[in-house]
């Protein structure tokens, strides 16, 4: 879009001349079609003198993208504590399940016999030992053999 700066109004961005006032944009142009700069006083293909009157036509392309930007902005500033909320949410159900099956396997593990295996796993589970999961699975192959 290009904006005429005597009439101010608005017209598509391929326009030579402005609808209103028909004044041509940024250039003058000599009856038989030809155009000069906005300072020359004759067309300089031809020699007439009679050219357009030239105005500055001002590019409208530019602040539609910045309004575009801004509104992007706008709307991600007031999404933000949407998201923000909803992240939330999802690690409370994550930390939520994982200590809902630690639970279940220290319980699996009081309740079925000979299961002090996964007692220990589940403890090991609950604080983060890798170590002790380790120790745990070099030890599972020896409690398998009975002598």
């Amino acid at each position: 879009m290009i904006r005429c700066r005597d009439c101010r109004r608005v017209w598509p961005t391929d326009a030579v001349y402005c609808g209103h006032c028909a004044k041509s944009f940024n250039v003058r142009i000599c009856p038989d079609g030809h155009m000069s700069p906005p300072s020359a006083s004759v067309c300089l293909t031809c020699g007439k003198r009679q050219l357009t009157e030239s105005v500055v036509g001002t590019s409208l392309t530019w602040r539609f993208k910045l309004a575009g930007i801004m509104a992007c902005g706008l709307i991600a500033w007031a999404a933000l504590p949407l998201l923000l909320n909803l992240v939330a949410q999802l690690i409370s159900v994550a930390i939520g399940v994982i200590l809902f099956l630690v639970v279940g396997l220290l319980l699996i593990s009081f309740v079925l016999p000979g299961s002090g295996g996964m007692m220990v796993l589940g403890l090991a589970l609950l604080r983060g030992l890798s170590r002790a999961s380790k120790r745990i699975a070099s030890q599972s192959p020896r409690s398998l053999k009975r002598p």
